[in-house]
């Protein structure tokens, strides 16, 4: 569904991803992971249209994916960033059909919002409030729910929890496996390695300068000992090595 091959990106003099390769599957919960600061973000922008790319290929449905982040909404592609980007000044129900802006179906986005209503009850109590007077949980919320009312093909999450409550934490991915359980094909960049081990399906693991150091299937990569010693500290550190792939 979506394919990632040696992409290469820049802030300035900075070259953020030095070679990135990745692909997601249609009906998958991907989860990219990784310590701070290695490029896991860079890579959801370059793919969302929002980071041009310096080099490398993005392909989405076998075709070069181009045309920046208007074009990546238009071609299914929701991204809901680590800043959320609410606009505060809107109410929620504003901010809702903010995502509909390529729709045109009116009782369909009418079904949408509401749908996403019963999904969190909590944003359904604050319908007309301003967004900006919501809790970082509720705006967390709502970002997800806005960028779920454009039906999109792929969900692109990037530190959807951060920061945010246990309880809401447990929410959100529970809310994030019931989508992968919907249908909705999700990649998911996340600092919190351990739930996103056990809800994912595949995960890779991400280096410093985008470089893919372990993927595999979630499972299998719980059980590995270089997983556990770099990501989850339950064993020695393993030698540093090139990308290994970890499978049953």
């Amino acid at each position: 569904m979506l394919s990632v091959r040696d992409l290469r990106a820049s802030y300035g003099s900075i070259e953020a991803l030095q070679g990135t390769s990745l692909e997601v599957r249609e009906g998958e919960l991907v989860g990219l992971v990784g310590h701070n600061g290695v490029g896991k973000s860079t890579t959801l922008k370059a793919i969302a249209g929002v980071l041009k790319p310096t080099g490398g290929r993005i392909e989405w449905l076998g075709e070069p994916l181009r045309g920046g982040a208007a074009a990546t909404i238009r071609a299914g592609i929701a991204y809901v960033p680590e800043d959320r980007r609410i606009f505060g000044g809107l109410s929620v129900e504003e901010n809702l059909r903010l995502g509909a802006t390529t729709r045109s179906d009116a009782d369909g986005v009418a079904a949408d919002v509401e749908r996403e209503l019963e999904r969190f009850p909590a944003l359904k109590k604050l319908y007309k409030r301003r967004a900006g007077n919501l809790s970082g949980g509720e705006q967390q919320m709502l970002a997800i729910s806005r960028a779920l009312i454009s039906r999109p093909k792929l969900l692109l999450l990037d530190e959807p929890t951060l920061g945010l409550a246990p309880i809401v934490i447990d929410t959100l991915f529970a809310t994030i496996a019931s989508l992968r359980d919907e249908g909705l094909t999700v990649l998911l960049v996340e600092q919190n390695v351990r739930k996103t081990i056990q809800v994912a399906d595949r995960a890779y693991v991400m280096a410093p300068g985008g470089r893919i150091e372990l993927e595999g299937a979630a499972r299998e990569l719980e059980r590995s000992d270089a997983f556990r010693a770099g990501y989850l500290s339950l064993a020695p550190a393993a030698a540093p090595g090139q990308t290994k792939a970890v499978t049953a």
